[in-house]
């Protein structure tokens, strides 16, 4: 809900539905890329699979890092490889919203202990940003 309102109140989110008979391809691609990889390397490589045995005080610490890492390669994303979706990869609001994103999901990680449930959760979110609040006409229509 926080990012709901964080990205309406940004201006960053419009409710537009994306011509899913054009982009029917799209729940499968964003499992292969970005979810499965990104979970993959943002939580299972940097949160170590035991840290939910330790004090809570370790979750912290591993999630903002998880979620610092994963927050920070957006912006790198647009700097070196696709400047088209400088616009939200450069916004501060947006950026805060894949940070609680990124904390989401490495709690997830950390509680579940099974990369499924971040890769869900980090699916579902691009899912409805994609189809839902126009995230399709910024990421995929040029």
């Amino acid at each position: 809900m926080t990012a709901l309102r964080i990205g309406f109140w940004a201006g960053l989110y419009n409710v537009e539905l994306l011509d899913i008979h054009r982009f029917w391809y799209i729940p499968v691609l964003l499992l292969l890329f970005p979810c499965i990889p990104e979970e993959l390397l943002f939580r299972g490589m940097l949160i170590p699979r035991d840290v939910a045995d330790r004090p809570w005080s370790r979750w912290v610490v591993y999630s903002i890092f998880s979620a610092s890492v994963f927050t920070l390669s957006r912006p790198m994303y647009a700097l070196t490889i696709d400047p088209n979706v400088s616009p939200f990869f450069l916004n501060l609001n947006f950026l805060l919203i894949v940070f609680l994103l990124g904390v989401a999901c490495s709690l997830g990680y950390i509680v579940s202990r099974s990369i499924w449930v971040p890769v869900i959760i980090h699916w579902l979110t691009a899912l409805v940003w994609l189809l839902f609040l126009g995230g399709g006409s910024i990421a995929l229509v040029r």
